[in-house]
């Protein structure tokens, strides 16, 4: 079974969700976000009060969030139950408040799905076996995200494999050895939900992502201290394959180019 997506402005998925029964309403489908996130107009329609506070893990760092109880979430054949879900702003979702959630990781780490970027669709419990020129990569959990292995020459990489990042995303930190790559002069700022950033831009001179070598790779420069060290080496956006695969039981990755 599949669902249809369209592509946003930065090429996230955007799928159409039920909630509570209620919908459906657009959510982006987010692989390297932690929770389900639901905006707060959405949440007062749905009169779902706050029932905890908790800590969101971003490319910039941790934001405490307000929780509220979803009592169904639905998108194609997935239902989940009592969903604890952090509300933020819609705004800040879709300046043109059309986006009403994203679908974290609380949802899809036990699930396998492929996301379809030239067909743009989710396959659902996708079985088919992948083409001789994909790659398998490793998936570790970090902090309710997955982290997938990429080994370069001389060093290895542990990017959050993330369907909402426009572009590669390197942190910086003592003790991780990046991939050569050219410095460009002046900085830009990298945005999320909650936080805002001045970052350097490069171009990695050769990425390794399995048995393919991306060269030339534009990318950001994010500084972060070894205490990091846990959320990764960086972000690695799914949307620049044609089809990913998500195996969460089976802690894997495929990727075709």
């Amino acid at each position: 079974m599949s669902t249809a997506f369209r592509v946003g402005p930065h090429h996230e998925p955007i799928v159409e969700v039920e909630v509570n029964g209620s919908g459906p309403f657009l959510f982006i489908l987010d692989t390297g976000s932690t929770h389900t996130s639901i905006g707060d107009r959405l949440a007062a329609i749905l009169d779902t009060p706050a029932v905890a506070k908790t800590t969101v893990t971003t490319s910039l760092g941790d934001t405490v969030q307000p929780v509220v109880r979803l009592d169904r979430l639905a998108i194609g054949p997935v239902v989940a139950s009592d969903v604890l879900a952090t509300e933020v702003s819609e705004h800040d979702l879709d300046t043109n408040d059309e986006i009403h959630g994203v679908l974290g990781q609380d949802i899809l780490s036990g699930l396998v799905y492929t996301l379809d970027f030239a067909a743009r669709r989710v396959e659902w419990n996708s079985r088919t076996p992948p083409p001789a020129q994909s790659s398998i990569l490793t998936l570790r959990d970090a902090r309710g995200r997955f982290l997938a292995e990429l080994p370069q020459h001389g060093s290895t990489l542990w990017l959050v494999p993330d369907s909402g990042a426009e572009g590669l995303v390197l942190y910086e930190r003592p003790s991780v050895k990046l991939p050569p790559l050219t410095r460009h002069p002046g900085h830009l700022w990298l945005s999320t939900l909650s936080d805002r950033q001045a970052v350097e831009t490069a171009r990695v001179e050769e990425l390794r992502v399995g048995r393919t070598n991306l060269t030339d790779v534009p990318a950001v420069l994010v500084k972060r201290s070894d205490a990091d060290a846990s959320s990764g080496d960086g972000l690695l956006p799914v949307a620049m394959f044609t089809r990913v695969t998500f195996d969460g039981p089976g802690r894997r990755l495929t990727v075709e180019p």
